[in-house]
């Protein structure tokens, strides 16, 4: 017998680290907040334009967990309509550095597949039509050509790692090595422009920034840069790119302070907030409902649909966490269920759960 066989379930649904197998990424619950993800995704796949949304919420409200959820292509494809092409989605995390762009343009580059995106592009003449179209000059229509129009070898990888050398630039033919301080942006936008295009294989690009808060960790330039990073990649980019950037409230006092480390310019160019708010008892017991009965964790369809959690525990439960993100009732049902499992008990009933209450509560935030 399994670990949580008595309970009919494969396995903890209470993680508290993100999934390897994409098949365990499930969305549970908070469907309002699902439904803003859904129809802001819908319209940047249709529409020609490029758009920058804040995620907030406190720690493990679930903003890593969205991105990592919407990043599926499963999901994605559900998400596009008949006819159009599917979009790239790319998580990255926002790093707390001396060289923040760098390190961002760097992460973006890790992420993309060439060799798999050349699988599926047309003809060499249609993507050399589409790069004349919208390269902004001879050293980006250089080095588009040699991403996309060419097999991709470790010459153009080293070019765009800067780490090219000067027979690996004559075989390239681009007239210079990347300048990292200015072309940055240009390089990425110029990358996602062709991408999206008629030529390229995607509808549109979701770039997701996570981790936004540790801009609160950088000196005055960086704070800057990274500012600089974000409106001019999102100039670079006019059509079919949105950026989520996800911010931990608690990494400052208000929302007023967050918008401090962001710019006019950047500001400017906000088009949504969605926000993960501190969840009530019925947002939990609708998650804990959707979660535990989805087929990835339990088959059986139970009665009880919160098995084998009585109802009056997980009332006693939020009673006496109440205020705390959903990774802090996480972690309280998880340490409850695998003691319970241990301690071989048929159903977890508020005598129980009173005789560890001490430990669960030992989660809570002071």
């Amino acid at each position: 017998m399994g670990t949580f066989d008595r309970y009919k379930l494969k396995d903890n649904p209470f993680r508290m680290v993100p999934a390897n197998e994409t098949e365990k990424l499930i969305w549970a619950g908070f469907k309002d907040v699902r439904e803003e993800f859904e129809k802001r995704i819908k319209r940047s796949i249709g529409v020609a334009s490029s758009s920058l949304v804040l995620n907030m919420g406190e720690y493990g409200s679930g903003k890593t967990h969205a991105a990592l959820y919407f990043s599926k292509p499963d999901v994605l494809a559900t998400l596009t309509p008949e006819g159009k092409k599917k979009p790239l989605s790319i998580k990255i995390d926002f790093p707390s550095s001396k060289n923040v762009v760098y390190d961002l343009y760097m992460q973006v580059i890790d992420k993309l597949d060439f060799i798999s995106i050349q699988a599926q592009l047309p003809s060499e003449e249609m993507c050399r039509q589409a790069i004349g179209q919208q390269a902004k000059s001879g050293f980006i229509k250089k080095m588009l050509e040699n991403l996309f129009c060419r097999p991709i070898d470790t010459d153009i990888v080293s070019f765009l790692y800067g780490n090219a050398t000067a027979t690996q630039m004559k075989a390239l033919d681009v007239p210079r090595k990347i300048n990292f301080s200015v072309d940055t942006e240009q390089i990425l936008g110029a990358i996602f422009t062709f991408l999206t295009s008629e030529a390229g294989p995607y509808s549109c690009v979701i770039l997701w920034l996570d981790e936004f808060e540790d801009i609160n960790t950088l000196n005055s330039v960086e704070v800057k840069n990274a500012n600089s990073f974000i409106r001019s990649l999102l100039d670079n980019t006019p059509d079919y790119l949105l950026m989520f950037i996800n911010f931990t409230m608690s990494a400052v006092s208000t929302k007023e302070d967050l918008f401090m480390y962001l710019q006019e310019a950047v500001k400017s160019r906000v088009k949504q907030r969605i926000e993960f708010d501190i969840p009530t008892l019925g947002d939990l017991k609708e998650y804990l409902t959707d979660l535990m009965n989805n087929a990835v964790y339990r088959d059986e369809n139970l009665d009880n649909k919160l098995f084998p959690f009585k109802e009056d525990v997980i009332d006693e439960l939020y009673g006496k966490l109440k205020n705390v993100s959903l990774r802090r009732f996480n972690e309280a049902l998880s340490l409850l269920l695998e003691s319970a499992s241990y301690d071989e008990v048929a159903e977890i009933d508020k005598a129980y759960f009173e005789s560890i209450s001490g430990e669960i509560e030992g989660w809570k935030d002071e």
